[in-house]
């Protein structure tokens, strides 16, 4: 939901439903991902379906500035859930500010705040 928020309103829905693959086959972490290539098409066919069946659209150039927005999530939730040290070993070049807090979740809490933007941004 972070990376819906953290893009242009054009990007809002492609960014919020950037790994909706997950929802089928789980997080798999990306360098497990690349020891199975067949892993990352699969998962790229799902997200596409899914993206076809709800409208939504990304420029190849558009989809590098959400992997980029869910690449400073990502050091946000390890900054904010994760060891203090964690973020060291997530490559970023630059400096940035990242000032949201990313706060424990259930399940269900996760799947009601994906809900809630989704059909915010569907309105």
């Amino acid at each position: 939901m972070w990376v819906s928020l953290n893009v242009p309103y054009r990007l809002a829905l492609p960014a919020l439903m950037h790994d909706i693959e997950e929802a089928v086959f789980g997080d798999i972490p990306t360098p497990a991902k690349h020891l199975a290539p067949a892993v990352i098409e699969a998962g790229d066919k799902i997200r596409q379906a899914i993206w076809r069946s709800h409208g939504v659209t990304c420029t190849a150039s558009e989809w590098e500035y959400v992997k980029e927005a869910d690449h400073l999530a990502l050091i946000a939730e390890a900054r904010d859930l994760m060891h203090p040290n964690i973020t060291r070993f997530i490559p970023f070049d630059r400096d940035i500010y990242i000032p949201q807090i990313f706060p424990v979740m259930n399940e269900n809490q996760i799947v009601d705040i994906f809900l809630q933007r989704y059909n915010e941004l569907r309105a």
